[in-house]
């Protein structure tokens, strides 16, 4: 009896293995899908880009005057003509160029100098001075034949304001690559600024 019952045990247990395992199919309907899960972590940022390269300076930092005609009036010694009034809160003297500019229209053609200026024909110097921080005047004077100084071989004048360009007693002090504008010819300095006439 004990023989035949563990045979009957060993006889039923093998096919309830066999019939589980072919019951198991792996082709079995999809099951619903499952709530969302909460947001992983930020990953490591990538390398930044290359900077990019400077652009040229705009002309923000220039203002400049019409042309002004001449119309000097004398006192004392010598001749002066006044400008008119750079705006003061436009205008810093410790770090701001002002540069004038006298032009010669000669048979239509146009001959523009930088100031101070020497005219060797009638023993003429023309030069400029910024007073009060804001006034600027344009100065003539004939030191040998003060008596036949007409001051009248420029026609007109104008005014360029560089801010930040430096005057030059402190650009020579300077180490630093501020050019030099007082080098510069006029048509370089308006081709250099976009200066309209």
């Amino acid at each position: 009896m004990t023989i035949f019952k563990f045979f009957l045990k060993k006889s039923l247990f093998i096919p309830c293995i066999v019939c589980l395992l072919f019951a198991c199919s792996k082709d079995g309907d999809q099951g619903p899908i499952g709530p969302e899960g909460p947001q992983g972590e930020q990953g490591v940022p990538g390398p930044s880009g290359a900077d990019g390269q400077d652009g040229e300076d705009g002309t923000a930092n220039v203002f400049y005057s019409e042309w002004i005609d001449e119309s000097f009036s004398s006192i004392g010694t010598f001749s002066f003509q006044d400008l008119g009034e750079i705006p003061i809160e436009e205008l810093d003297a410790l770090t701001d160029l002002v540069l004038v500019y006298g032009r010669v229209n000669t048979d239509g053609n146009a001959s523009i100098f930088l100031l101070p200026f020497y005219q060797v024909t009638d023993d003429e110097y023309y030069w400029s001075f910024l007073d009060n921080g804001n006034e600027l005047f344009i100065y003539a004077d004939a030191p040998n034949n003060f008596s036949d100084g007409q001051f009248d071989y420029f026609d007109q004048y104008r005014y360029v304001v560089i801010m930040d360009g430096q005057p030059i007693s402190e650009a020579s002090k300077s180490s630093n690559s501020t050019p030099d504008y007082t080098k510069m010819s006029y048509e370089e300095i308006a081709e250099l600024f976009d200066i309209k006439d």
